[in-house]
C-alpha cells in the first residue's frame, strides 16, 4: 500500500489495493479544503472525503505539500493565495497582476497550521503562526513529552514571503546556464 500527497489517484489505479490521501479545494458549494481518502477496490476508485476545513479568506491558499503523523494529517495553510486570473493568463487584462507570478501574497495575514485526526476528522484543531512561504514539508513526526502528551513536529525550509518564486522561473534558471 502507498500513500501520497500528490498526483492523479487514476493513474495509480492498476496497482490494486493502494490507498491515497489528498487534500484538494473545493471553491464553490461551501469552499474549504477537503481532506481526501482514495482506494482502489475491485479495480474501481472510491473517494471519501474524511474532513472539510474552511479557507483562512475568501481564496484559497497555494497547497503544495501536506504531511501524515501518525492518525493525523498537517495542513499548513500559507498566506500566499492562487489568483485564477493569473492563472489562466488574464492577470493584467481586466484584474491587476498577481504579486507573485500566479500567486497573491497577504503579508497580513498569518500561517494557519491545520491539524485533523484521521481516527476522528470531527476532531481538528486550527495554530495560526506568523507569515511564512515554504515548497514542502520534508518531515513530520509527535515527539512524546513526559506528562504533558505529545509536540507535532515539521521539518520545513521556510522564507519570510514568496519572494523566492520569480527565481525559480524557468527563463532564469536558463539564463544562469549560458
Amino acid at each position: 500500500k502507498g500513500l501520497g500527497g500528490s498526483g492523479d489517484p487514476a493513474g495509480q489505479s492498476q496497482s490494486p489495493g493502494f490507498t491515497l490521501f489528498g487534500v484538494p479545494s473545493r471553491l464553490f458549494s461551501r469552499p474549504c479544503y477537503r481532506v481526501t481518502l482514495s482506494r482502489c477496490v475491485g479495480g474501481e476508485l472510491e473517494t471519501t472525503t474524511l474532513a472539510e476545513m474552511p479557507f483562512g479568506t475568501l481564496m484559497p491558499s497555494w497547497l503544495h505539500s501536506f504531511a501524515l503523523v501518525e492518525d493525523f494529517v498537517v495542513v499548513v495553510e500559507m498566506p500566499c493565495r492562487d489568483n485564477f486570473p493569473a492563472i489562466m493568463g488574464l492577470g493584467g487584462l481586466l484584474l491587476p497582476e498577481a504579486s507573485h507570478i500566479c500567486m497573491d501574497w497577504d503579508p497580513h495575514s498569518p500561517t494557519r497550521v491545520h491539524v485533523v485526526s484521521l481516527r476522528e476528522p470531527g476532531c481538528s484543531a486550527v495554530h495560526e503562526l506568523p507569515p511564512f512561504f515554504f515548497f514542502h514539508i520534508a518531515q513530520a513526526g509527535l515527539r512524546r513529552e513526559a506528562g504533558s502528551g505529545a509536540v507535532l513536529e515539521l521539518d520545513m525550509c521556510t522564507y519570510e514571503d514568496a519572494s523566492i518564486l520569480p527565481a525559480l522561473a524557468l527563463t532564469r534558471i536558463l539564463a544562469r546556464i549560458e
